[in-house]
């Protein structure tokens, strides 16, 4: 066990985050985002709580409260307030935050609140709820604020170098460090588009692999070859983006297109949440918003020449 592991357990075993409780609210009471949101308003739920902001050291910092109510809480429920949760992350994750004709502004979203706190609150208890699963799922909310969840599945994973769905970059890197030695400098192993489509399409559908598919796997890896990296790997970033857009809504964006915001942001959590990364291991996952992105700008010409074949 690594030394921040127990730090993070602890912290995961206290509090919530905000998303997460809303959520979780929503989908078990089958009720919009906004109006659960309304509801712990009308029950003072913004005076009652304390939230937390935490740092990546994991400490915890109590917010500041105004005239008796938690900041964090009234800045983004005011946000909700306004129209709908969906409305408003749809704003959030839009460069372009000047074409919504809603008085949005960006606030801060990510603070936590504890459990401790929240088991004391008599208006919640009523639900007959443990607040404390809805850590265990992945959601998804539509431009209704109806939300749906999924199991977020867990995978077994090969702590001995990254492991992603069944792909061992160690692997791949000995192979590219191979590649470099021989004055490749300029080539990288491009992972074959074929299985990453099929291991999305897995992960979409919340299914597990199964594992009669690995050999396939292992056969497409295999056949790989040295390419290019920097303009095949963009131009994979962006079929890979114009794949997970067609796939679910929560990854698109105005017409229809990818929103590379959603994307980075769905990939980060991803890896943190369901493949329970390392934070060591992380870099190269955050901060993907500009790449993607660009990738999608630079390859417009080929992405909508034709509509993708639906299977």
């Amino acid at each position: 066990m690594g030394l921040m592991d127990k730090p993070k357990q602890d912290f995961e075993q206290d509090y919530i985050s905000i998303k997460n409780f809303i959520l979780y609210l929503a989908f078990t009471q089958k009720e919009p985002v906004e109006t659960v949101v309304s509801w712990l308003l009308y029950n003072g739920f913004d005076q009652d709580i304390t939230s937390y902001n935490v740092d990546k050291h994991y400490r915890t910092y109590e917010c500041k409260k105004k005239k008796g109510k938690d900041k964090n809480i009234v800045d983004f429920f005011s946000q909700i307030s306004i129209d709908t949760y969906h409305a408003y992350h749809e704003f959030e994750n839009d460069i372009d935050h000047e074409s919504y004709s809603h008085s949005y502004k960006l606030v801060d979203d990510y603070f936590f609140l504890a459990f401790e706190d929240l088991d004391k609150l008599d208006y919640l208890k009523d639900f007959d709820i443990d607040i404390r699963e809805a850590t265990k799922y992945s959601y998804t909310i539509y431009d209704c604020d109806n939300v749906t969840v999924k199991t977020k599945l867990k995978h077994p994973l090969v702590r001995t170098g990254l492991t992603w769905m069944n792909f061992s970059l160690e692997e791949s890197n000995s192979k590219q460090a191979s590649n470099t030695a021989k004055g490749h400098d300029d080539k990288a192993l491009t992972i074959s588009l074929d299985y990453i489509t099929r291991q999305i399409e897995w992960a979409a559908s919340g299914e597990y692999n199964p594992s009669e598919d690995h050999e396939k796997d292992e056969q497409l890896i295999s056949e790989n070859q040295i390419t290019n990296s920097r303009n095949q790997d963009s131009k994979l970033i962006a079929v890979l983006a114009l794949l997970l857009a067609r796939k679910s809504s929560a990854y698109t964006i105005g017409d229809n297109k990818p929103n590379a915001t959603q994307i980075s942001n769905a990939i980060y959590q991803f890896a943190i949440d369901d493949l329970q990364i390392a934070d060591e291991d992380t870099n190269g996952l955050k901060a993907n918003i500009a790449k993607i992105s660009k990738s999608i700008q630079e390859h417009t010409d080929i992405l909508y020449k034709q509509p993708l074949k639906k299977p």
